[in-house]
């Protein structure tokens, strides 16, 4: 508890009390002393606790997770990486399905092939939309898109009030450079779906490269072109 202090203490003839002023001098010292042991004392148990406690370095990345026949995940591939095993499976999956997803996970201890999973967030896979009737180019916002190796992933954010938007990708042409290499045009399908505009709210997506394997050929290029509110954009990409 701080110390108590007093008024100075002030005799008739207006003199300070010399008795008065040494004790709240001494009261002074001892309060600043006791502050100082205060501070080393408290910097010296957050310097301990830092030093014991020990958070994982958490990663997040596109990946593939796959249910087993009892519906448990027990391992996850993310892009360009090899397959990892969980430490604690997930339940209550459909057996035998590939699911996609963002995740957050982080390694067990020193093992390198087992990681622990602290999020899971959804990615749409893109599936051909090229035989839909509604043209599909509503716009919406890019945050990045990368090539992610199998896949190319895209991190979007759209405008909705909570309802269901429908998600694809057309196939506009194939053209042949001069160099005789194909490039697939495709489009982002994006159905708004009369979702009002209210609130914005990100996208995982995902375009499987495979679902492509009919028309080009590794060496071949894609060209994704997306329709955005600031108008339409394009990426370009190696099979």
């Amino acid at each position: 508890m701080p110390a108590r202090t007093h008024p100075d203490h002030v005799c008739q003839s207006g003199i300070q009390s010399r008795t008065s002023t040494t004790g709240i001098t001494l009261i002074r010292q001892f309060s600043i002393r006791l502050l100082c042991c205060l501070f080393v004392c408290l910097s010296y148990s957050c310097s301990q606790t830092d030093e014991q406690t020990t958070y994982p370095s958490l990663i997040t990345e596109f990946a593939e997770l796959y249910a087993d026949a009892d519906g448990n995940i027990c391992q996850m591939r993310p892009d360009r990486k090899p397959t990892y095993y969980l430490a604690s499976p997930l339940r209550g999956y459909h057996p035998h399905t590939e699911y996609r997803a963002a995740c957050t996970y982080a390694f067990s201890g020193n093992d390198s092939t087992t990681v622990r999973i602290y999020g899971l967030e959804r990615v749409v896979v893109l599936q051909d939309s090229t035989q839909q009737s509604y043209p599909g180019t509503d716009p919406l916002q890019v945050v990045s898109l990368w090539d992610g190796g199998d896949f190319i992933n895209l991190h979007l954010s759209v405008k909705t009030q909570s309802g269901t938007q429908h998600w694809g990708y057309r196939m506009d042409s194939i053209r042949i450079t001069a160099q005789q290499k194909r490039i697939a045009y495709l489009t982002l399908y994006h159905n708004q779906n009369n979702d009002p505009l209210s609130y914005s709210e990100k996208v995982y997506a995902s375009l499987p490269k495979n679902s492509l394997k009919a028309v080009i050929e590794p060496g071949d290029s894609i060209c994704l072109q997306i329709n955005t509110f600031a108008g339409k954009n394009s990426w370009k990409f190696v099979y």
